[in-house]
């Protein structure tokens, strides 16, 4: 999930459960997420957001996950 806000945000903020990675650059976040999306969007819903793309994983990505 890729997240661009209108302003720079606290991505300590989005550390849950359901948040597996976070990067930042500059008022975009990237969020490796997996399972409960629910948490994430409320958290969300408190900041204007620009932007918002949900990509499924690679295969790549889940063999990565599976076997680390």
């Amino acid at each position: 999930m890729e997240v661009e806000f209108n302003q720079e945000v606290d991505e300590t903020k989005f550390q849950m459960d359901s948040v597996k990675d976070i990067r930042k650059d500059g008022c975009r976040l990237r969020l490796s997420v997996k399972g409960d999306f629910n948490e994430i969007l409320k958290r969300l819903n408190e900041y204007p957001i620009k932007n918002l793309s949900i990509e499924d994983s690679s295969l790549e990505e889940i063999f990565m996950e599976y076997y680390t």
